[in-house]
């Protein structure tokens, strides 16, 4: 979880270099169910052919997880269109799947589930959320919800998401 952010931080200018003045807004994606979070980055990175294929094995997982191996598909695949990448889909992609399990972890729901119940009136599952990863805000869905908190004044709201605003707690770290 520490290691993505500290990396970005300590390659800003590189970072800022690669994924120049365009949007970097990626909170709209967790309005989606985790799967079409992942096919719909996978598109965008160009990878959905090689995943397509993995698809048609006999076991996709391991066809898949094995693509994290040196010398594997995925790096021939990047070799091959490195030059076509647009990097800040690469980088959403990574924080996006990394924010998914971290909530996984943490609350047993990815952050499309947690929204899903946002949906449905639940604050707790909006305060999960932004503990991951508060650009969740930027989704509809918790936008909607903020603004009827603003709206309302809705004081205990603002308390609870201002303490989620924080991050995971020691004790919710400590549950992995």
């Amino acid at each position: 979880m520490c290691e993505l952010p500290q990396f970005l931080r300590q390659n800003m200018s590189r970072v800022n270099e690669l994924l120049g003045p365009e949007s970097l807004s990626w909170g709209h994606i967790y309005e989606l169910p985790f799967l079409e979070q992942m096919a719909t980055l996978f598109i965008l990175i160009g990878l959905h052919v090689p995943l397509h294929e993995a698809v048609q094995t006999e076991d996709p997982q391991e066809v898949v997880l094995s693509w994290a191996e040196d010398n594997s598909p995925l790096d021939r695949w990047y070799d091959a269109h490195e030059s076509e990448i647009e990097w800040r889909h690469l980088l959403w992609l990574a924080v996006v799947l990394q924010r998914n399990i971290l909530a996984i972890m943490l609350f047993h729901q990815s952050m499309g589930a947690l929204v899903a119940a946002v949906r449905q009136g639940d604050d707790s599952a909006l305060f999960k959320a932004v503990r991951i990863d508060r650009t969740v805000l930027l989704a509809p869905t918790c936008a909607d919800r903020l603004s009827k908190a603003e709206m309302l004044n809705d004081k205990e709201f603002l308390r609870h998401l201002r303490s989620a605003i924080k991050g995971p707690t020691k004790k919710h770290m400590a549950a992995i």
